[in-house]
């Protein structure tokens, strides 16, 4: 069995310290900065990456082309993370965030109709129940939410910073908005709201390097000009933007001296380069191809992705104190989707995804820290696993269970999760403190929430990017208000 440092992070710099002597004092500033030394034992580190796939993960790994999460999967345990079908991202973020299932939270869509013809985006208010950065407050720890699905308007009882999430940039263009779905003007958008200028900021520092941003992941594609690739090109660089100014974000707030005890962030391209390029990763899935030439422009823009999410976690990882439990998961995987369609044959404006996830693919649980078994892999075995060997973890409804109880606070009844003990070390299974309450939630608290149905900023905008992934469809009866047909959790799948 391998033998682990408390933390990758503590490896990693020794790494880097040995080649101090090569590299020369020049360096030693940026390895200071890298070797956080602040006591982070207690605390949670949870990457939420949506789309992430262990099709995709594995190749790269033996590439050797994502280093920070083969580190955390030889330092700690990893797995399939089971999730509900049809997946949609909403429903499934805010069941990891309160650890109920989707008719209990409430979040069923990615709209609902609220009268015959109309529909609006859900939102905060549209949550039945408290999410754990409500819960953790309540109790006194401190939370800080990045990005995370179905935060605006933000709540105003969370004890930490929340930027919410609404990924538009439909005002963008009129020089209005800077990316993320933050408007100046707009409340409800940063808690607390004394940093929303702050954090607006921030997306216009993105703004102005957004090209360089897009060439991380399109540096191949040069010149080419296929109508329909273009237009996904296009498509895709709200997400880009978003996931660049919630790192940012994050890096700075995780420089702050007070650390958080859940530091929560969401990142989404894999998913929505997924949704668009798919037929270009995996051309062998499709009746009809593309083109050689195309294949060969646009092949590595998935895995630039999962690159850029790799180098995201090791950035996160490093600016977080040692000590720290990490903890990176996907709300579901995903594969090739439309296989019998000559998507050549598409103009821009057609709905066309070439992959999907529809039927629920599972998800990643990577984690590692104080609190979880070691690996008996070590990165170079890391290297060799096959999907066969990737092996069921747990569920999406129990990592909100599992962080509670890590932090001490007690579970709700009311929660269909239950905390993974079997994946933890003997040690903290030994301390650990697993208590419940009846609920979390109060009609104190019901009462206190603003009860105004806050609308998404750039409706138009979101409503076009939802239409170009195939989660809307133009008939407003469509797209609205599905509960979920296939639900983890069946009596064989209970989580120990």
């Amino acid at each position: 069995m391998l033998r682990r440092s408390a933390h990758p992070l503590k490896r990693w710099i020794l790494q880097l310290c040995s080649l101090l002597a090569l590299v020369g004092p020049a360096c030693s500033k940026q390895v200071e900065e890298a070797a956080d030394d602040r006591d982070g034992h207690g605390k949670i580190l949870l990457i939420g990456i949506d789309g992430l796939e262990w099709n995709v993960i594995l190749p790269l790994l033996r590439e050797g082309k994502m280093p920070n999460l083969a580190r955390l999967m030889a330092d700690g345990v990893f797995g399939e993370l089971e999730t509900y079908a049809p997946a949609k991202s909403p429903v499934i973020w805010t069941t990891v965030a309160t650890g109920k299932p989707p008719e209990n939270h409430g979040i069923l869509d990615f709209m609902i109709s609220e009268s015959p013809g109309t529909r609006r985006f859900y939102n905060s208010r549209d949550r039945r129940c408290k999410a754990i950065w409500n819960i953790l407050s309540e109790f006194g720890r401190r939370v800080d939410v990045i990005g995370w699905w179905n935060t605006f308007p933000v709540d105003r009882d969370v004890n930490g910073v929340v930027v919410s999430q609404a990924n538009t940039d439909e005002e963008f263009r009129k020089r209005e908005i800077l990316k993320g779905g933050l408007l100046r003007g707009v409340p409800g958008q940063v808690h607390p709201e004394s940093r929303q200028d702050e954090m607006l900021g921030i997306f216009a520092e993105v703004d102005g390097r957004l090209n360089e941003y897009c060439d991380r992941l399109f540096a191949s594609v040069g010149s080419v000009r296929a109508p329909l690739a273009r237009y996904h090109i296009e498509q895709s660089r709200w997400t880009i933007r978003s996931d660049e100014a919630y790192r940012q974000i994050a890096l700075r707030l995780m420089k702050e001296p007070e650390v958080p005890d859940l530091f929560a962030v969401y990142l989404s391209t894999p998913d929505v380069v997924g949704h668009r390029f798919w037929r270009f990763y995996e051309p062998g899935a499709f009746k009809y191809p593309p083109p050689a030439e195309l294949v060969s422009a646009f092949a590595d823009v998935i895995p630039n992705a999962y690159i850029e999410a790799d180098r995201a976690i090791g950035e996160f990882i490093r600016a977080f104190p040692r000590n720290a439990d990490v903890i990176v998961i996907s709300d579901h995987g995903m594969g090739a989707s439309n296989t019998q369609l000559d998507f050549m044959q598409f103009s821009p404006t057609d709905t066309s995804e070439s992959g999907a996830h529809t039927d629920g693919p599972p998800g990643i649980f990577v984690a590692a820290g104080p609190s979880f078994k070691a690996s008996t892999a070590d990165e170079k075995s890391i290297r060799t696993l096959q999907r066969k060997d990737i092996r069921r973890i747990g569920r999406v409804i129990d990592i909100a269970p599992t962080i509670l109880a890590l932090l001490d606070v007690p579970i709700g009844r009311d929660m269909t999760g239950r905390p993974l003990q079997s994946i933890l070390s003997e040690g903290r299974v030994r301390e650990l403190r697993i208590y419940y309450v009846d609920t979390h939630e109060s009609q104190e608290w019901f009462s206190s929430r603003d009860q105004d149905r806050a609308e998404h900023a750039g409706y138009d905008e979101r409503m076009r990017q939802l239409r170009s992934l195939g989660y809307i469809s133009d008939d407003p009866t469509q797209g609205t208000t599905t509960v979920p047909t296939t639900a983890p959790g069946s009596d064989k799948n209970v989580a120990p």
